[in-house]
C-alpha cells in the first residue's frame, strides 16, 4: 500500500508520530507541500481491522498496543 498526499497526491510524505487523534490513524507530513494529515496505521490499513478487534478480554481497548501510557 502506497501513501500519498490528499493535497497534492506526492508520494513524499513521512511520520511525524504514530499516534493521531484516534487510535487507528497516525500523524503525517507531506514533504512536497508541507502540510500535516492523518492517515489510518499500517497496522490497521493492512489487515483492514477496526479497533474493536483488539479489544482486549475485558472488553477495554488498549490505550498503546506497547502497553506504554503516554504521560509514563
Amino acid at each position: 500500500m502506497t501513501l500519498s498526499c490528499p493535497f497534492c497526491e506526492s508520494e513524499d510524505v513521512e511520520v511525524v508520530s504514530p499516534w493521531g487523534g484516534q487510535i487507528i490513524t497516525c500523524q503525517m507530513r507531506c514533504r512536497t507541500c508541507n502540510t500535516y494529515f492523518e492517515a489510518i496505521r499500517k497496522e490497521f490499513a493492512e489487515s483492514g481491522s477496526s479497533p474493536e478487534s483488539h479489544r482486549e478480554p475485558n472488553g477495554r481497548i488498549p490505550l498503546r498496543e506497547s502497553g506504554s501510557m503516554p504521560w509514563a
